[in-house]
Formats: C-alpha cells, sequence, structure tokens
C-alpha cells in the first residue's frame, strides 16, 4: 500500500513523499487517515532544523479509521474510529500503544487537535483548580485558548484571557471566556484584580513561552498561588523569583507533557486458585486517580463527544493533501491568522 506522508527533507522545506507500506506487524494497527492537526510551534521549530536531524517526516496528532491489524492485536478492529500520535499522512503504522478508541460520530476535525487539547488539560491538572479560583491565563494561542476553555470546565471562576495581539484575543471571545485582557491596555487587568479576593490570581497559566509573560505571571499570582509554566519558556531576562514567588508562598510548576507516562500496564492478582498468582499478561490501565496521556486523550475526545468543549470556533484553516506545501508556508511565516489548522486526508 502507498501513502502520502508530509516530509521535511532540509530545513525550512517541507514536501510530500509517496512511501510504500506493508502490512502491520505484531501490536502494530494500520489507520487510514481522516484529519490530522497542525502544531504550529513545534512544528515550526522542527521545519527549521531546530529540534531533530533531518530529513524527518512531521506530524503527531491524526484520527481515521483502523484498516488492519497485526498478530496479537486485541484492542482495536478494522473499522474502528481512533486517534493517534501518528504523522501527517493519508495511512500510517502505528503501535497499538500510541492509538486511542474514539466513538462512533465525534467530528473528526475537532477530535484532530486531541494532542494539543490534551496539552492543555495536563496544565489545568498539574494547577490543582479547585471549582471557584480565579484562573488567568497568559497566551492565547491554539494551546493557551484550549487551557482557557478546559480552566472554565473545570470550574475557574472567573477565567481571564490575557493576550497582546487583539486577533487571538477574538477567538477567547468566540468561546465565552469569562474576562478578556489585552495586555497593553494598563487599566483593564489591575481593574480585574482589586475584584478579586486577595487582589491576586490563585492560578496562572503561562502559555506564550516567553520570558516577559512569564515575569507578569510571578506579579499577578496570588499569596500561596500557583503558577504552571504551559509554554517552553524561552529568553536571557532575569526573573526576580524570590520578590514575586518566594514572599508570596506561591509555586512555580512545570507543565510539560511528556513528563507524565503516556500509559500504565495492569496487571492483577488472581485469587482463581490459593495462594493468590499474577495473571498472565498486562492491559492499559484506566482507573480513576492516575491520568495518563491516554487517558487525557480520552477524556477529551469526551468532551468533544458530549458536546461540553466545542473546538469548531478555533478551526481557521482547513487544507487538502495537495495543499500542505502552502499549509506550512503559514506556519513558517508565523501567519497570526493561523490558529487551528487542519490536513484533511479524505
Amino acid at each position: 500500500m502507498k501513502s502520502i506522508t508530509v516530509m521535511v527533507p532540509k530545513p525550512g522545506t517541507v514536501v510530500l513523499a509517496e512511501q510504500e507500506l506493508g502490512a502491520p506487524g505484531p501490536g502494530e494497527v494500520l489507520i487510514e487517515a481522516c484529519c490530522s492537526a497542525l502544531s504550529p510551534g513545534t512544528e515550526r521549530h522542527i521545519i527549521l532544523g531546530r529540534a531533530w536531524p533531518l530529513p524527518l517526516a512531521i506530524g503527531y496528532s491524526l484520527v481515521g479509521r483502523v484498516a488492519a491489524v497485526g498478530v496479537g492485536v486485541r484492542r482495536f478492529k478494522e473499522g474502528d474510529a481512533v486517534a493517534a500520535v501518528a504523522r501527517h499522512a493519508s495511512h500510517v503504522i502505528v503501535d497499538e500503544r500510541a492509538v486511542v478508541p474514539m466513538a462512533d460520530g465525534i467530528d473528526p476535525e475537532q477530535a484532530a487537535f486531541f494532542n494539543l487539547a490534551h496539552t492543555a488539560l495536563y496544565g489545568v491538572r498539574q494547577a490543582g483548580l479547585q471549582l471557584g479560583e480565579a484562573v488567568a491565563v497568559i497566551g492565547q494561542g491554539i494551546v493557551g485558548l484550549l487551557a482557557a476553555r478546559i480552566a472554565q470546565i473545570a470550574g475557574g471562576l472567573p477565567v481571564i484571557a490575557i493576550d497582546i495581539d487583539e486577533h487571538r484575543l477574538e477567538f477567547s471571545r468566540k468561546l465565552g471566556i469569562h474576562e478578556v485582557v489585552n495586555g497593553k491596555d494598563d487599566a483593564r487587568l489591575p481593574s480585574l484584580l482589586a475584584k478579586l479576593p486577595g487582589g491576586g490570581v490563585p492560578v496562572v497559566i503561562e502559555a506564550t513561552g516567553v520570558r516577559a509573560p512569564l515575569m507578569q505571571a510571578l506579579e499577578i499570582v496570588s499569596v500561596r498561588g500557583r503558577i504552571v509554566m504551559l509554554g517552553m519558556t524561552h529568553g536571557d531576562e532575569t526573573v526576580r523569583f524570590h520578590e514575586h514567588l518566594t514572599m508570596k508562598g506561591a509555586a512555580l510548576i512545570g507543565a510539560y507533557v511528556n513528563s507524565k507516562p503516556w500509559s500504565l500496564a495492569q496487571t492483577d492478582m488472581g485469587i482463581t486458585d490459593w495462594p493468590p498468582a499474577l495473571a498472565r499478561g498486562a492491559r492499559p490501565y484506566t482507573g480513576p486517580g492516575l491520568w495518563t496521556s491516554s487517558e487525557d486523550v480520552r477524556v477529551i475526545l469526551d468532551l468533544i463527544r458530549y458536546g461540553t468543549l466545542d473546538l469548531r470556533p478555533l478551526i481557521t484553516h482547513r487544507f487538502t493533501a495537495d495543499q500542505v506545501v502552502r499549509a506550512y508556508q503559514h506556519v513558517l511565516d508565523q501567519d497570526p491568522a493561523l490558529i487551528g489548522g487542519v490536513i484533511r486526508w479524505k
């Protein structure tokens, strides 16, 4: 079988390449893709050669249907709707452990953003958000927008979206975020903070990856509040942790999504004989209390399925396979109009 794949052969260049796929091997799943989502920040770094050696296939958030399964695969069968950590391609072979089942009827365009959305969800989980706590999300790119909406779903009151780009803030308004603030407005944010108990924000999520907003987060966090670093923060500016973090008794929390396990294996103790003995093999852990990445992906898909999380307002660009090169020009140019981009493979 031939697959059309998005490749970066050298820095700054994106091409479509045809690859021959064999049958899925043991523990593998062949997926016919429906949609995959662009990740403008991460993929731009890859295309520019700043992340991994090139040439390289890119993409890591794809949805489609199972076309075939390899020996030993029991969780999936042909025809199942799935989400997978997989490259942008018309067909992919993936380790079944990187695949999450998806209910029929979920909008595939929205579901394609599962990887960015569960990244945002991890930031909210790391904050330990309690119902009724105010939340400020600094940065309203796609991940910041998702974090703000998920913080609302999780009980943040109010959720404050902050950015200096008015175009991005329009999407915050479309999502119905409680308070939308342009960071260039020197009066608006202080006015909101003055109305909060204690004059600060209990939870601040920094989602820009720029040093100056991190310093702003330190300034607005409340006494004993929490700052979650969701973005990969770059820059050489000195951060005054002592005054704004230590003296407040506040916490600075990392939220790199791959710092938690993708999945956990569960092996049960059987009591079919005596003494009890471990059962053969293992199965993915899906119980409460331990939120792995694969479980958070399931949560995101269910939020979309039941209409609690509507990502349609964030989808600004749709591309067919033959428009991929043009799609990535938007990424390379850092087109401010690009918020959520989807490649439709069929």
